[in-house]
C-alpha cells in the first residue's frame, strides 16, 4: 500500500520517494506535481506530544515571516493533519546539492568507469581520486560549482537582509536544478537572528560557537557564513576543510585527548599544518587568490571570532568574479581559470578562441569576463560586467553568438543601453547607437573600446578576441 499524508485542508498526498533525510527530519516527493512533504524527526521518530505542538506553532509563525517569492526558499504551504509536518512546493526537476558531491553519492571507485586520457595514469595509482574527478567533470566541473555557489550566497544575502538566519546549511537542505536554479528547503529553523535560541548543525557543518558547550551560542548570521564556507570548500575541492591527516583516529590516545574534527586546524591553515591534506582538487585548480584569502580568514581568524568572518556579500562577489574567469577546455572538457593557467592544467591543451570583456571605472579595473567562443552557441554576458557586482541587476549586458560558416561574431547589447553607449576611437567619443553589432573575429583581435555614460560616472569597456 502506498504511504500517504493528509493536510489540514483534507488533501491526500501519496508518497513517491524519499529525497532527503537528516538528523531533524525527512523530505518525501509526492505524486502531486511539484509537491513535497517534510516530516520532522526526533531520534529518528516522528514528533508526538509537546514536541509536536511546538513544531506546529513554529511553522505557523514561519508562514507569516516576510519571506516573499524573490527568495528561493520552499516555504510551508499547509500543515499536516494528525502528524507533525507540512506541505511545501518544490519543482520536480530539483535534487539535493549532495548529488554533485562525490563523497555523498554512490561509491564511484566501485563503478565501471571509463577514464578519459588525462586521468589514465592517475587511475592506475589512485582509482578513487580518478573516479572522483570523473564525477566532478560529469556533474558540471568547476564552472558549474562556482555558478551554484554564487547563487546560494545571493539567496543568503537576501535572507540576511531581513535579519533572518537560516541555521542549518548542508548538502541535504539546498536543492538545485539542471539549469542551476537554487532552492533552500527545511525552512522550519529560520528565525530572526535577534531572538533566535536554536543551536542547530548538521554533522560535517559544525560551527564552533554553536556546537561548543563552553560557548553555547545560538545560530546567527555569522554561523550561516561559517557553514556556507564549509559547503563551498567541499563542493569546489571535493575535500572537507577539516578532514586532513590530523582527523584520523589515534587508537593509542586517551579519549580525553581526542579532538572533534571541527576543533582541528583546517587543512590549509597558514599557521598549523598538523591537519594538512593533499586530497581533492586544491590550489589554483579550484580557488582564485581572492577566494583562498576568504577561506583563510573564515577558518583561521573567523573560527573563534565570528565577527571576523567575511560577509556573504564578499563571498557572492568573489564567486561571481571567479565564475567570470573560467574557460572550458575543448579536449578534456574540464573548466579552469583563464588568468591562472597558460593552457589546460589537466590535459595541456591550448586555450580555445575566447572573447574577453574588461571594464574599468575611473581607470581602475572593475570586472574581467571571458568565455570560449564556440560555433552557434550563445554566451550571456552578465550586467555586473559593467555595473560591478549587484544582486538586483536583471538584464544581461549583452549576448554573443559566433557563426563559423559566416566567420562572424554578433553582439546583441541590452537595448536600454543604446542611448548611453559610445565607441571610443583615438580618444574621440562616437555615438554607438546600435543594439546589435556584427564583427569579424580578426577585427576583434584589435579590440573595441566602448564607454557607457551613467548619470554621474562613465564605465569603459574593452572587448577583444584571443585565439
Amino acid at each position: 500500500m502506498i504511504k500517504y499524508y493528509i493536510d489540514e485542508k483534507n488533501n491526500m498526498h501519496y508518497i513517491k520517494d524519499e529525497i532527503g533525510r537528516g538528523g531533524q527530519g525527512v523530505v518525501y516527493r509526492t505524486f502531486d506535481p511539484d509537491t513535497v512533504i517534510k516530516i520532522p524527526l526526533y531520534e529518528n521518530e516522528e514528533l508526538t506530544g509537546e514536541k509536536a505542538k511546538e513544531f506546529s506553532l513554529k511553522i505557523q509563525n514561519l508562514i507569516y515571516k516576510p519571506i516573499d517569492d524573490s527568495i528561493n526558499i520552499a516555504k510551508p504551504l499547509l500543515l499536516l493533519e494528525n502528524t507533525s509536518g507540512y506541505v511545501m512546493e518544490l519543482l520536480n526537476d530539483m535534487e539535493p546539492i549532495k548529488k554533485i558531491d562525490p563523497s555523498s553519492s554512490a561509491k564511484n571507485e566501485d563503478a565501471d568507469i571509463e577514464y578519459p586520457n588525462f586521468l589514465s595514469e592517475l587511475a592506475k595509482k589512485d582509482k578513487r581520486s580518478a573516479s572522483y574527478i570523473v564525477f566532478y567533470l560529469k556533474s558540471g566541473g568547476l564552472r558549474r560549482r562556482l555558478n551554484i555557489l554564487q547563487h546560494i550566497a545571493i539567496e543568503l544575502i537576501k535572507l540576511h537582509s531581513l535579519g533572518l538566519v537560516y541555521c542549518d546549511i548542508s548538502l541535504e537542505n539546498i536543492f538545485i536544478s539542471d539549469e542551476d536554479n537554487i532552492c533552500f528547503i527545511d525552512a522550519d529553523n529560520i528565525e530572526y537572528s535577534s531572538i533566535n535560541k536554536n543551536r542547530v548543525c548538521t554533522p560535517g557543518f559544525e560551527v564552533p560557537e554553536v556546537v561548543s558547550d563552553d560557548k553555547a551560542c545560538p545560530n546567527s548570521l555569522y554561523s550561516d557564513i561559517y557553514a556556507f564556507a564549509i559547503l563551498a570548500f567541499k563542493l569546489l575541492t571535493m575535500t572537507h576543510p577539516f578532514d586532513g591527516n590530523g582527523s584520523e583516529a589515534d587508537w593509542d590516545s586517551e579519549q580525553s585527548d581526542k579532538k572533534e574534527q571541527w576543533e582541528l586546524p583546517w587543512i590549509c591553515d597558514a599557521n598549523d599544518d598538523s591537519n594538512k591534506s593533499s586530497k581533492g582538487l586544491q590550489g589554483t585548480l579550484t580557488t582564485t587568490i581572492e577566494l583562498l584569502k576568504l577561506f583563510h580568514i573564515v577558518f583561521e581568524r573567523g573560527k573563534n571570532n565570528m565577527y571576523d568572518r567575511p560577509t556573504m556579500h564578499l563571498w557572492a562577489k568573489e564567486f561571481a568574479k571567479a565564475y567570470s574567469k573560467t574557460i572550458l577546455c575543448q579536449n578534456c572538457k574540464m573548466s579552469y581559470y583563464d588568468d591562472l593557467h597558460q593552457c589546460c592544467p589537466y590535459c595541456s591543451e591550448k586555450k580555445p578562441m575566447k572573447i574577453i570583456f574588461e571594464s574599468s571605472l575611473s581607470g581602475k579595473p572593475l570586472w574581467y569576463f571571458c568565455r570560449e567562443v564556440l560555433d552557434k552557441e550563445r554566451i550571456s554576458i552578465p550586467a555586473y560586467t559593467y555595473l560591478g557586482f549587484d544582486i538586483s541587476a536583471k538584464n544581461n549586458f549583452c549576448e554573443v553568438e559566433y557563426k563559423k560558416t559566416k566567420n562572424s561574431i554578433t553582439i546583441s547589447f541590452d537595448n536600454e543601453l543604446k542611448d548611453s553607449m559610445y565607441k571610443i576611437n583615438n580618444n574621440i567619443e562616437e555615438k554607438f547607437g546600435l543594439s546589435i553589432k556584427k564583427y569579424k573575429p580578426a577585427d576583434l583581435k584589435e579590440g573595441v573600446a566602448l564607454r557607457i555614460k551613467q548619470s554621474i560616472f562613465c564605465i569603459d569597456i574593452h572587448i577583444r578576441v584571443e585565439e
